[in-house]
């Protein structure tokens, strides 16, 4: 049964794989991998979330806002870029549709 589960299972990620919605986020994240601009500017994001992170670990609340501040910057410069904005777009399609999935899953589970 679990390997009949697990065969469903790939034949769901192949149908997936094939919706317009996945071609769009893989379109999209390749032109972001490309784009040196916007890499450093995720690079940037990435490494002051982290930042963050750490000074409220620290209780360094002056210092996190500091990082906060610049977080937004950056997060600001990327809104603005279509590239990004593409990418975003077609992730959160990607994901609903992800969410339906699970929550469908989850819905008939529950059931038993």
């Amino acid at each position: 049964m679990k390997k009949k589960i697990l065969k469903k299972a790939d034949k769901m990620i192949n149908m997936i794989t094939s919706l317009e919605e996945y071609k769009c986020y893989k379109k999209a994240y390749h032109k972001l991998e490309k784009n040196e601009g916007v890499k450093k500017l995720l690079d940037e994001k990435r490494r002051l979330q982290q930042n963050i992170i750490n000074l409220e670990h620290f209780n360094k609340e002056r210092a996190k806002q500091e990082y906060e501040k610049k977080l937004l910057l950056i997060e600001k410069k990327l809104k603005k870029n279509p590239l990004y904005q593409e990418y975003k777009r077609c992730h959160e399609e990607l994901d609903d549709i992800a969410q339906e999935i699970i929550q469908i899953i989850e819905n008939n589970i529950n059931t038993f």
